[in-house]
């Protein structure tokens, strides 16, 4: 796979998380 793809799926789902829990949670929820 390349990194970018990667990079590109990893930010996306921390956005997700970020976007549906809100921030200020601890690295590890993310």
């Amino acid at each position: 796979m390349d990194t970018d793809i990667l990079t590109e799926k990893i930010i996306g789902c921390a956005m997700k998380v970020s976007n549906t829990r809100g921030v200020g949670f601890l690295e590890s929820v993310y």
